[in-house]
């Protein structure tokens, strides 16, 4: 494991640790606000899905995130509609909706435009608690009507924001922790700079999703949060499996395509940054798509130089320890692949969601539970059993809770389900104070017999 930095990297990763706790302390706010945010919503009436506001057409669009006991599926809506027109109101009056699309100004909402708040809090107190949405849906314009309406809860909230919420506070810990293993080593502050990355992203997506319009504009927060960061996730990958074992396999390679790799990254950071500033829907839209592009090619190009990395380095090492951690991250990565194969299929399909899909950040969760055993156990400190047991009690549990959860997701939350199988497991490795007289009881047992 490399102790040092290579030079060209050494400026960057002093300045990298000086800010480290600020830059996670601003995430946990951030992501805080986004509770914050969603609060907001607590007693609004809305139709049982969440929104999304889309920036490149700069209309409502149904999030594939809502929980699949939710009451709004019921009635005909699917992920991806494109809402025009709600009771006959246009939502969100100042939106341009007519201008995107020739065919929308043939079918103009007849009531005019209104908040779409004001419309269903109208429509709950009528004797018909519903509303008709006419939406855009592959192209084909037609209406859904009767979709019924429902008081946003405390118990909804959670299940909209406790799964992204928990998996970025998961990831802050877990990047501070192997930080703090020994703050010098480059290995650590480039996993905890991954850590942060992914755990913004995370806190974002309760960000992006709307209840009711009944909240503050928060695209300033996604520009310090998200845009300028996730350029830089495919180079940071590329470095960590660079780093991440002694035998340096592809050192000659490594070091002659990381520079650049930085450098493309910041480039199109800038672009990023400027496609999502742009008011001109058309620049905004080629800035935006060089940006995805960018961070798809970039993403991948690294995924496949770790697999090929770890793979040599558990094939090839003679050491037991190498090839034990390099086997923990190939099944987290395969985990990660198998994952995300049929939640593009769903996605693209624009299907109802499905129990599988409201657990994804928890599978997210396990993922880098694994990754993160692997690096403390084989890596930082074999010694700290009870960081380690916990890892593996987490993945577990989490593992538990969604194999349940599948089955019977479309009448019951996850949260409960994860909660008695986190209890459940505390309750059996004797960690959780509360029932340590188990453990007495038992040994009491022991001496009796």
């Amino acid at each position: 494991m490399p102790a040092t930095s290579t030079s060209w990297f050494d400026q960057p990763m002093r300045l990298a640790r000086k800010g480290l706790a600020t830059l996670m302390l601003l995430s946990l706010l951030l992501g805080l606000l986004s509770a914050l945010r969603l609060g907001f919503s607590l007693g609004e009436p809305f139709p049982g899905f969440v929104l999304l506001w889309r920036k490149e057409y700069k209309l409502l669009t149904v999030s594939w995130t809502t929980p699949p006991n939710w009451s709004g599926p019921d009635a005909g809506m699917r992920i991806n509609d494109r809402i025009l027109c709600i009771n006959g109101y246009m939502p969100r009056p100042d939106t341009p909706v007519y201008g995107l699309d020739p065919r929308y100004a043939k079918y103009p909402c007849p009531n005019g435009g209104r908040l779409f708040a004001d419309v269903y809090r109208a429509a709950y107190q009528s004797s018909n608690p519903a509303v008709d949405i006419f939406i855009d849906r592959d192209g084909v314009l037609q209406t859904i009507p009767n979709v019924p309406l429902e008081p946003f809860s405390f118990g909804l909230l959670l299940e909209t924001f406790a799964p992204s919420f928990v998996l970025g506070l998961a990831l802050l810990g877990l990047g501070w922790v192997v930080y703090r293993a020994n703050p010098e080593i480059e290995i650590n502050l480039i996993f905890a700079l991954i850590m942060l990355l992914v755990s913004n992203f995370a806190f974002n997506i309760a960000l992006a999703e709307v209840v009711t319009d009944r909240q503050f504009e928060t695209r300033l927060v996604t520009l310090a949060q998200i845009i300028p960061w996730v350029p830089f996730f495919g180079p940071l990958l590329f470095h960590l499996s660079d780093l991440l074992f002694d035998h340096r396999l592809l050192p000659a390679a490594a070091r002659v395509i990381r520079r650049p790799f930085y450098f493309a990254a910041g480039v199109f950071s800038i672009i990023g940054v400027l496609a999502y500033l742009v008011i001109d829907i058309l620049t905004s839209q080629y800035l935006n798509l060089a940006y995805l592009y960018w961070v798809g090619f970039s993403v991948t190009f690294s995924v496949m130089w770790s697999l090929v990395s770890l793979g040599l380095a558990a094939r090839r090492s003679t050491q037991r320890q190498v090839r034990m951690q390099a086997g923990f991250v190939l099944v987290a990565l395969a985990l990660t692949v198998l994952t995300a194969i049929p939640f593009v299929g769903l996605f693209v399909a624009n299907q109802l969601t499905f129990p599988y899909m409201q657990g994804i950040p928890y599978i997210g969760l396990v993922v880098v539970a694994l990754i993160a055993y692997a690096i403390l156990r084989y890596q930082l400190f074999a010694t700290r059993t009870r960081t380690l047991t916990f890892l593996l009690v987490l993945v577990t549990s989490v593992l538990v809770a969604l194999v349940i959860y599948l089955p019977v997701g479309s009448d019951i939350g996850f949260l409960p389900l994860l909660s008695v199988s986190l209890l459940a497991g505390m309750v059996f490795i004797g960690r959780f104070k509360p029932f340590n007289f188990l453990d007495l009881l038992l040994h009491h047992e022991e001496l009796d017999y």
